[in-house]
């Protein structure tokens, strides 16, 4: 017991407290409180793949775009319903009470559209690559989808292959006549 304030009050010390005995099990439960931490922090950058920095990239800034239009418009459907809405409405007795649950269903509504939209343009922007990786090979489905003479097809096939993946040789095996051809 500690004696605090006035005659008579008294307060428990708390275990974790600084005292002569205090600081090896304050740093013993720390480091235990901590490792959960580290494992679940390990766990999710291996199972979402967040060692690739540009993803962490264009995640943090796909959601602080849409943090701070969703709360913009937040801010903004709160402000104009309590001038415009609430003093029509009398029998309210908290002031901001509709408006806010307008405006929460709202931003609720808009979140998941809003942060497609802006990661879409996120991506776009930082991994321009694999979109136009996507393109190429959208286009190529286009030209196959359209084409009929194989060796335009086959062409088509190894251009886009070799400018979207790279590889080191493409090979392409064809069936002409119920057997099997391999051409390069």
């Amino acid at each position: 017991m500690v004696h605090v304030g006035g005659p008579g009050r008294r307060q428990r010390a708390h275990p974790l407290a600084d005292g002569p005995a205090r600081p090896a099990l304050r740093d013993r439960v720390g480091t235990g409180a901590r490792a959960p931490a580290a494992v679940a922090t390990a766990a999710a950058i291996l199972r979402f793949r967040l060692y690739d920095i540009d993803r962490v990239v264009s995640r943090t800034i796909g959601y602080a775009i849409v943090t701070g239009i969703l709360g913009a418009t937040f801010v903004s459907i709160v402000l104009l319903a309590q001038v415009f809405v609430e003093p029509l409405i009398q029998q309210v007795t908290e002031i901001g009470t509709p408006a806010v649950a307008a405006s929460t269903l709202v931003v609720a509504a808009l979140f998941q559209p809003l942060r497609l939209r802006v990661q879409a343009i996120v991506d776009r922007r930082f991994d321009r690559t694999r979109v136009d990786r996507d393109r190429s090979i959208v286009r190529l489905g286009v030209r196959l989808r359209d084409g009929v003479e194989l060796d335009a097809i086959r062409a088509d096939v190894l251009s886009t292959i070799g400018t979207t993946v790279r590889p080191a040789n493409v090979t392409i095996w064809l069936r002409h006549d119920g057997s099997r051809t391999r051409e390069a």
